[in-house]
């Protein structure tokens, strides 16, 4: 039933476009200007997007999506924006009766968005501590406006994704905080620092080298580790056989065997 109902629905839309293809066809109070032709395969999809009203895209949206971000915390800022979470003013603005009090333990205000995330306490002492760091200035009076300064921060671009993901993550564990607070759980400020710190390392994904040397028999007689920070595994692989060069010929260790699991520099050492 459901088939021969969406086959007749497929039928009549594609007799309106044929019959009214080059005109101004109305559906309510809304009317499309059919003016390509139509494609051999037709179906209830191409139809939807020949007569939708597709808004323009929202740059905001598209920043919010962060490669290597949990989606639950990307999907979180998203409906913040939107103001779709559950805290006391919105339920106010939607016409309930509500007793409102935030869950801060010092001066204790109305439960609103830019308090919790902006104004109190501890989110003033994150949002401070991580735009001295980045050499950001901007006013702690509306979120929005303090997440858009940072997405369009001038920064190095290998930066620039980490500068897209700070806020996110503020926000994030600002509202963790809150929730635990709420059901009876203490959160400190340095807690909320350290998660954010944690998130943001594992989102860098901070490199770092390390090498070993053997001797005849296989046993090892020296090996080094050395962070590097943020950079690219090419980088990573070129300096650790750099370094590992270096210590064997300051050492006089040779003649010697270099192994890697590099294919990308094992071709540039043998010029493939």
């Amino acid at each position: 039933m459901r088939k021969d109902y969406y086959e007749d629905l497929i039928k009549k839309v594609k007799d309106k476009l044929h019959s009214g293809k080059g005109k101004l066809l109305s559906f309510g109070e809304k009317a499309t200007l059919i003016s390509s032709v139509l494609q051999s395969k037709f179906n209830v999809s191409s139809a939807w997007q020949i007569l939708r009203h597709r808004a323009d895209p929202n740059q905001d949206f598209k920043l919010m999506w962060i490669k290597g971000l949990p989606f639950k915390i990307s999907f979180f800022l998203w409906r913040l924006w939107r103001q779709k979470i559950v805290i006391d003013d919105i339920w106010r603005r939607q016409g309930k009766m509500v007793m409102s009090r935030c869950w801060c333990y010092q001066q204790p205000q109305e439960e609103s968005i830019e308090h919790i995330f902006v104004t109190s306490s501890i989110a003033s002492k994150v949002w401070n501590l991580f735009m001295g760091a980045t050499g950001i200035t901007v006013q702690l009076i509306q979120l929005k406006q303090i997440i858009r300064h940072w997405w369009y921060a001038q920064c190095c671009p290998k930066l620039k994704p980490l500068f897209q993901a700070v806020p996110v993550i503020i926000t994030w564990e600002l509202w963790k905080r809150r929730n635990a607070s709420k059901h009876g759980g203490l959160v400190s400020t340095n807690r909320v620092i350290h998660e954010i710190n944690r998130t943001l390392h594992q989102l860098a994904r901070v490199s770092s080298l390390g090498f070993c040397v053997r001797d005849d028999e296989g046993d090892v007689v020296y090996a080094r580790a050395v962070d590097l920070g943020v950079t690219t595994n090419v980088v990573v692989e070129s300096k650790a056989i750099l370094q590992g060069l270096e210590y064997c010929v300051e050492h006089d260790l040779h003649p010697l065997i270099l192994e890697t699991d590099s294919l990308v520099m094992k071709k540039a050492i043998k010029r493939e």
